[in-house]
C-alpha cells in the first residue's frame, strides 16, 4: 500500500499514512486535533539504480549536491 503524506487544515499538522487509494480524506482524523479536516498533499518519491554504490534519489535531486539526502549541505555532502 502507497504512504500519503497529509496536512491538517485546522491545526497544521503534517502527517504520514499507509493507506489504500480508495480511503477518502474525510474518513481520516488529524492524530494531534481530532478533526477530519485533513487535506491529502503532493509529495516526491523515491528511487534507487540498483546499483551497489548508489544511494536512493528525490524525484526533483538534480538540484541537490548531496547524493545521501535531499539537502544543499550536510556532514555527507561532497
Amino acid at each position: 500500500m502507497p504512504i500519503y503524506e497529509f496536512d491538517c487544515k485546522s491545526c497544521g499538522h503534517k502527517l504520514e499514512k499507509i493507506c489504500s487509494p480508495q480511503v477518502k480524506e474525510t474518513d481520516l482524523a488529524c492524530p494531534e486535533c481530532g478533526k477530519k479536516t485533513l487535506k491529502k498533499c503532493f509529495s516526491n518519491f523515491a528511487y534507487s539504480s540498483g546499483s551497489a554504490n548508489s544511494s536512493f534519489r528525490s524525484s526533483t535531486s538534480g538540484s541537490h549536491s548531496c547524493t545521501s539526502c535531499t539537502s544543499h549541505s550536510c556532514s555527507t555532502c561532497h
